[in-house]
């Protein structure tokens, strides 16, 4: 899928262009190796915090019922103590305000130390022997960042072009551009115009539509969004990944429920141990 990467001010790389191609299609595997230091695990964490940046809305909802699960759970336990309860609840939060929940959270600590420029990743990608690119940008202000656009240029018909592009500034002004192929009915446009100006800048683009494509039925999506933003999301979904310190395949979200099982065995055996 991916045939190259670029990277510019991101963790140690100033301004990296990376060749991932063989006889011009895309590999299926991908090895990074050199010297220690040279760079190769940052390399391997733009495509992790590509992958998990697809499931932050997702994430983040998940949380928000595992809180309310545990605030019922609370309600109907009059024996657990006020320290029992605050001690869930700051365990749930902490979890909550983790770099699952937000595409700054995951990019937070990427940008090139002492740099001041805009921290750029472009992926470009071929799918289905059509080319295309993605790409994030994110600058600064007063030492505080946020996103400043998101794009992907890939085919519309027959030829390659801009499916959409969406801006943002330091005081969380919105502008974009989306294909007039890309959304098909005018009540679906609505609901994706208003979550764009409520989530982007929290969530990519592709992390909105993902949420979205998993409320709604597969017939409706697939009769009204442009089929070839579905095939990049589809493939993008199943990005893997693996370093000495971490792997993955972008599934943290299934991971969450039993996650809460853990957390709430954790929190109720802390609660016999006050109540002693």
């Amino acid at each position: 899928m991916f045939t190259e990467i670029e990277l510019k001010n991101y963790m140690s790389l100033k301004n990296i262009k990376l060749d991932m191609k063989q006889k011009n299609d895309a590999k299926s595997i991908v090895a990074i190796y050199g010297e220690n230091g040279s760079g190769k695990s940052n390399v391997v964490s733009a495509f992790m915090n590509l992958s998990l940046s697809i499931n932050t809305l997702k994430s983040q909802k998940i949380f928000n019922k595992m809180e309310s699960n545990i605030l019922s759970d609370d309600e109907n336990d009059n024996n657990m103590s006020d320290d029992a309860k605050k001690m869930k609840l700051d365990a749930i939060r902490s979890i909550q305000n983790s770099q699952y929940t937000s595409l700054l959270r995951i990019f937070q600590n990427t940008y090139l130390f002492g740099e001041h420029g805009p921290t750029e990743l472009k992926f470009n990608f071929k799918i289905d022997g059509h080319a295309g690119y993605y790409k994030l940008v994110f600058e600064k202000s007063n030492g505080k960042a946020y996103l400043a656009t998101e794009e992907l240029n890939y085919v519309i018909k027959k030829s390659s072009g801009m499916i959409y592009i969406i801006t943002g500034d330091k005081d969380g002004n919105i502008s974009y551009k989306l294909s007039p192929q890309l959304l098909k009915n005018k009540e679906l446009f609505a609901s994706i115009d208003d979550s764009i100006y409520r989530l982007w800048g929290k969530h990519s683009f592709l992390s909105i539509f993902n949420e979205f494509q998993n409320e709604n039925n597969n017939k409706y999506i697939e009769d009204n969004v442009l089929a070839s933003f579905l095939t990049v999301i589809s493939d993008f979904r199943q990005i893997s990944f693996k370093t000495d310190g971490a792997s993955g395949m972008s599934q943290f979200p299934k991971l969450l429920p039993d996650l809460y099982r853990e957390l709430s065995i954790m929190m109720d055996q802390k609660n016999v141990l006050l109540e002693q």
